[in-house]
């Protein structure tokens, strides 16, 4: 009779996960953390080459999927419902809960270059790479270039333009994510091998070090908090101007990192004590026992 129950409100349980902001967002981590065992088991016990063919095909079907619904049903930006153009019979059925934009297969691109850049990066441990100069400015050049377009490159549409081509849509939603993390990969491996100059200083300044130990907490509460002030704002009439919304940007970083603090210091700085504490006692006590069976071997 439970099972039934939920089954039948199944679609309110999925509407109330998605309206709490973040938790989507940390459902499709832990699902992906989930399915990267089958990713990396191959990928680190086959060999380079076999483990690489086997990427490239879970990174084609990721691919596939946000290409395939976008160009088949005309949906717009991030799967938005672009009313008579896109497919209502799958945007108000099949496509609604969960939508395109909350959706796990829509979404699995960045993390599976997440996992290629960190089987690189472990296989290119404690060795020289060697870039040259003007492929480094390039690649720069490169990764700027693709991370302002996927951030400001449909400005145009919201604002003149309205809305573009089902191919236009079709490749920002199949490879806009795809560019994105390509952008961050190389920032991320390029100052780690010692190429990224004074972006490296800049990410490597001690001033971040404590703000980074409140960053997942930030992430997890900065939605609601930004719901909160809006709600709160809908009280009023306000015109919108640029210094407005720069003042309401620093209120709403300066409350969720204040509430991020107490929550990091309340909750999860001590799980992660008792967590070492349980850990290296287990551990501990497997490397006590492994010790005592060699001693009487």
């Amino acid at each position: 009779g439970t099972l039934i129950l939920l089954i039948n409100h199944l679609d309110r349980i999925v509407l109330v996960v998605q309206l709490s902001y973040s938790s989507r967002y940390t459902c499709c981590d832990m699902i992906y953390f989930w399915i990267s065992l089958l990713i990396i088991q191959p990928m680190w016990n086959h060999g380079k080459v076999t483990g690489m063919i086997w990427w490239t095909l879970w990174f084609a079907g990721a691919t596939f999927l946000p290409v395939y619904q976008t160009w088949t049903y005309r949906l717009g930006r991030d799967g938005h419902n672009l009313g008579g153009l896109s497919d209502q019979h799958f945007v108000q059925g099949y496509g609604r809960l969960p939508d395109f934009y909350r959706a796990p297969w829509t979404r699995f691109q960045p993390y599976l270059i997440g996992l290629l850049l960190g089987y690189i990066m472990h296989y290119s441990k404690n060795k020289n790479i060697k870039i040259n100069p003007m492929v480094n400015v390039i690649a720069w050049q490169a990764a700027f270039l693709a991370a302002f377009a996927v951030v400001y490159g449909l400005y145009h549409e919201k604002v003149d333009v309205g809305p573009l081509s089902n191919i236009e849509y079709t490749m920002f939603n199949g490879f806009g994510r795809v560019s994105w993390s390509l952008a961050l990969s190389w920032v991320i491996f390029s100052c780690h091998k010692g190429y990224g100059g004074m972006v490296n200083d800049f990410l490597s300044w001690k001033f971040f070090l404590p703000l980074s130990r409140i960053s997942f907490m930030t992430y997890l509460i900065h939605s609601l908090v930004i719901s909160l002030i809006a709600n709160y704002f809908r009280m009023f009439e306000v015109d919108l101007s640029l210094s407005l919304l720069t003042g309401l940007f620093l209120v709403d970083l300066m409350i969720s990192m204040t509430v991020a603090l107490l929550l990091t210091l309340a909750f999860e700085s001590p799980f992660v004590r008792l967590e070492k504490l349980i850990l290296g006692a287990a551990m501990g006590g497997s490397k006590d026992a492994d010790k005592k069976s060699t001693k009487k071997i």
